[in-house]
């Protein structure tokens, strides 16, 4: 991609635990799009994307271009409504293990436990055609946890999905990191934010925690807190699995 930020398909060169890989170009995902090329929304739409479900905030979203609303079906929301991410100025003492445990809270407490993401699934399996693409401002987090529980939907084991989640194309980070940092004008040394642009292994692990402590299991908390039915999973595998 020319102007999408950390783009990939899910799961690429990973297999579930029947062998099966997600089906070529089924499921994309990125970090923002805002500055999608022509070219870009030209690729995604050769893929056979309609959909983009969008994990931005308010204020993000209102920065993406019209040529995007205007080619694709995108859907809002606003998974961290009530997190700090946003509010940079106000760690610009901490230091950086304090970002660090900010981010592991995060990940245990607004992701983790958010039923949001059950309405994405159901709004998906509505789609009028199987493509599509999730993302959040850097392709990490929002998008990683919501790439972690559609590979649970689709029968992969705890290892792949680890894989997956660790995953970063750790320059692109840097530029959201400088992007996001320019538009609040926080001064350029940084560094201590460092964690806040990354997947560190304690990231993944807070998640798995998290859900393993409220719910006991992955199948339990994809059934209690986001509504997916054993029917749903064997759907979602039908649809976008392959081989």
């Amino acid at each position: 991609m020319e102007g999408i930020v950390n783009y990939r398909t899910l799961a690429a060169g990973l297999n579930n635990r029947q062998g099966q890989s997600i089906r070529l170009g089924a499921i994309h995902r990125s970090g923002t799009i805002e500055l999608a090329s022509e070219g870009d929304i030209e690729t995604l739409r050769r893929a056979g994307v309609n959909h983009i479900y969008d994990f931005r905030s308010q204020e993000e979203h209102a920065r993406t271009p019209a040529s995007i609303t205007q080619a694709f079906t995108v859907r809002h929301y606003d998974i961290l409504k009530a997190a700090s991410l946003y509010q940079l100025g106000q760690l610009m003492e901490a230091h950086r293990s304090e970002i660090r445990q900010m981010m592991v809270e995060m990940y245990a407490d607004s992701f983790a436990k958010t039923p949001l993401f059950g309405q994405v699934i159901r709004d998906i399996a509505a789609q009028d055609a199987p493509a599509f693409l999730f993302h959040c401002a850097a392709g990490k987090d929002r998008t990683g946890v919501f790439g972690a529980i559609l590979m649970m939907m689709l029968d992969f084991d705890e290892a792949a999905i680890r894989t997956e989640h660790q995953r970063i194309d750790q320059p692109a980070m840097e530029g959201v990191k400088q992007m996001i940092f320019r538009r609040r004008n926080i001064p350029e040394d940084t560094s201590h934010f460092d964690e806040m642009f990354t997947i560190l292994p304690e990231y993944t692990d807070a998640f798995f925690d998290a859900v393993y402590s409220a719910f006991g299991s992955t199948d339990a908390y994809l059934k209690n807190l986001l509504g997916v039915t054993e029917e749903d999973k064997k759907w979602f595998q039908q649809r976008y699995m392959a081989g």
